[in-house]
């Protein structure tokens, strides 16, 4: 009854099942030659698999365009470029935070007067690109240009998701899913903004600055985070075969969303 063949970028879980998805991306499953099965991982392209072809099978990590890439080196290589972004990052703070503390105090006035303005500007700017760069997360379903995805996928370093223009965790973990990447985008920004608080309560001339920059980081992360939090409880309801159905975690499809695991997830 259900054994035409599908045409490429849909999905369905078994011969059996009615209930034809497109793929994510679409580009997962776009090889439709006659030694293809009807369904299942057989549809997607390799290191493609599971529902909808939006897992990435072990040993590949999901690329800024959501594709499924071989890891290879990548793992070393996001550490390696994550580190140094860090250290060349915390290097000009602290250099910056010297040549400020030297500048004579009228002109520290003068250019603390100039960088409001700017400040203004800027976060309105910062602002507008973090919600840019989390519409095709946040809208799964619209198919969005893949030039336009392309421009949004390289937006995320405003964001401070650098694991995301960088490489991916899950190169350096065997067990890496949505799960630990809910852990990570609450986790250490809760720590980060603690430290500084902290550091504000024990050096007290500092403490004002501290302030700031905590409020600040929390502005940067907002939108990833946020976004990483409501994913928890966005899924699709996959028809497995003709009389059960299965909802999937849409942010990482090799989750059940009714399973005991995310459940607990749900509640974090």
């Amino acid at each position: 009854r259900f054994s035409l063949r599908l045409g490429p970028t849909w999905w369905r879980a078994s011969n059996a099942s009615a209930h034809v998805l497109s793929c994510v991306p679409p580009y997962a499953c776009d090889d439709r030659t006659p030694a293809r099965a009807l369904a299942g991982d057989a549809l997607c392209d390799p290191p493609h698999a599971g529902a909808r072809c939006g897992v990435c099978a072990p040993g590949a990590y999901r690329h800024l365009n959501d594709e499924c890439l071989p890891c290879e080196e990548t793992a070393l290589g996001a550490l390696v470029a994550t580190a140094a972004a860090l250290t060349t990052l915390l290097a000009l703070a602290a250099w910056l935070a010297r040549l400020y503390a030297r500048t004579p105090l009228a002109r520290r006035r003068a250019f603390d007067a100039k960088l409001a303005r700017v400040q203004r500007k800027l976060r309105i700017l910062i602002g507008f690109v973090q919600v840019a760069s989390q519409l095709h997360s946040s809208f799964p379903r619209l198919r969005f240009p893949l030039s336009f995805v392309a421009l949004l996928n390289w937006l995320p370093v405003l964001a401070f998701d650098l694991f995301s223009v960088f490489g991916t965790l899950g190169c350096v973990f065997d067990e890496w899913s949505y799960h630990q990447e809910l852990l990570f985008a609450t986790v250490w920004p809760a720590l980060a903004v603690g430290l500084l608080l902290l550091w504000g309560r024990v050096r007290r001339p500092a403490r004002e600055r501290c302030e700031y920059l905590a409020l600040f980081l929390s502005f940067l992360v907002f939108p990833k985070t946020s976004t990483t939090v409501f994913s928890a409880f966005r899924y699709d309801e996959v028809g497995m075969d003709a009389t059960t159905t299965t909802r999937w975690l849409r942010a990482g499809y090799e989750i059940d969303y009714d399973s005991e695991a995310h459940r607990w997830y749900r509640g974090y």
